[in-house]
């Protein structure tokens, strides 16, 4: 997807969701409906190091 925020272009690929389907399902104004969950995914956070007023922290983000 192409998009533009003042004047600059750039693109934008949304990230991919897996999804599991369950047994659960219900009914929504009439309508039959089928549950999802979002599959479960490892996600390593980054280490920051970050210096506020010259002082050094390590921070986990």
């Amino acid at each position: 997807m192409k998009l533009v925020y003042r004047g600059v272009e750039y693109d934008y690929t949304a990230p991919q969701v897996d999804y599991n389907t369950t047994e659960a399902a219900g009914k929504y104004r009439g309508l039959d409906i089928r549950f999802r969950k979002q599959a479960p995914r490892f996600i390593q956070l980054p280490t920051l190091d970050m210096i506020y007023r010259g002082v050094h922290t390590l921070h986990n983000a």
